[in-house]
């Protein structure tokens, strides 16, 4: 942040009909009770930092069937984690990819943008 860097983070909204189909699949009963857990630990990582970063931040949610999770570390490399059926994401394995002309890399951050376009902001 102190370099200028952009966080976005962007969740599946708790109150979302996905939120039903992906606790039946990963056999969870408590996925919307962890994201709204989720959202406000992403506060309060917000609200700790020095006040002149936090408009670096910014949290949207989206309303959709979640397929992944993904993590864009810079402008080379992107890690994705795929939902499973009947898996909770972190006993997925996670998949990295390094920047490419035309590679998987740039169709994964594709997907990002158009979801980042499409949420809704919801804070700060």
């Amino acid at each position: 942040m102190e370099k200028g860097c952009t966080l976005q983070i962007l969740i599946l909204n708790p109150d979302s009909t996905h939120v039903n189909f992906r606790e039946i699949d990963e056999n969870n009963t408590d996925l919307k009770g962890q994201i709204i857990q989720l959202i406000h630990h992403e506060k309060l990582f917000i609200n700790n930092l020095k006040e002149e970063y936090r408009s670096n931040v910014e949290v949207r949610l989206y309303d959709t069937y979640p397929s992944l999770s993904m993590t864009i570390i810079d402008e080379n490399i992107l890690r994705v984690t795929p939902y499973l059926f009947n898996k909770k994401g972190r006993a997925s394995p996670t998949l990295e990819f390094v920047r490419k002309e035309k590679g998987v890399f740039d169709a994964y951050l594709n997907h990002f943008n158009d979801m980042w376009n499409k949420s809704e902001r919801y804070y700060p």
